[in-house]
């Protein structure tokens, strides 16, 4: 079985390992093209720092010249610290197995998870501070789904797909990407 999940970061650098502000996902069924549940959790920065991620002062400007309640939204609720952040998540993740819920696991099932992110980004980043906090990555290296390059292939313009121009918020973003992807599947199934 494999689970979807749709998955976008805040963070305080652009480059890999930035320091990780929010996390937020959106497990999905992409068949039927309904969200099945959600996570968001905010991550304290200093937690991060201790852990090898940085922090760019061009980053920290940019987030200082965004809207007060996007700022807000990075530390209401209050962040807890790297781990705790991504063993939550961890936890969030393997909830949705079957064999978590039942303690059941047919013969031969294998689970593993879609992970939907720009992969340049999301994907490495969060991978790299799994490892930095010596925490096991949920999912493999082939794991994921790269949101530009299905776009640029359904000729789909994400700005057609916002609710928000710009939320940066980690979940706000998730769900705004999670339309332009079902929309993009859509079209991409439709073209065959």
């Amino acid at each position: 079985m494999t689970i979807d999940i749709m998955l976008d970061l805040e963070t305080l650098d652009n480059k890999v390992p930035a320091a990780i502000t929010q996390i937020g996902a959106i497990a999905f069924d992409r068949r039927l093209r309904k969200p099945i549940d959600e996570f968001s959790i905010n991550v304290d920065a200093d937690s991060c720092q201790k852990r090898g991620m940085t922090i760019s002062g061009s980053t920290v400007m940019w987030w200082m010249k965004q809207a007060e309640d996007v700022r807000r939204s990075l530390i209401e609720p209050v962040p807890v610290n790297i781990d705790q952040a991504l063993n939550a998540f961890r936890a969030w993740l393997f909830s949705h197995f079957p064999s978590t819920r039942t303690g059941i696991r047919r013969p031969g099932e294998i689970e593993k998870f879609r992970v939907w992110c720009h992969a340049s980004f999301d994907f490495p980043i969060i991978n790299r501070a799994f490892d930095l906090c010596n925490i096991p990555t949920p999912w493999g290296y082939r794991d994921y789904v790269d949101l530009r390059t299905m776009v640029s292939f359904a000729n789909v313009d994400p700005a057609d797909y916002a609710e928000v121009a710009g939320a940066h918020n980690a979940l706000a973003d998730a769900k705004f990407q999670l339309r332009y992807t079902f929309a993009s599947l859509e079209k991409l199934e439709n073209s065959h």
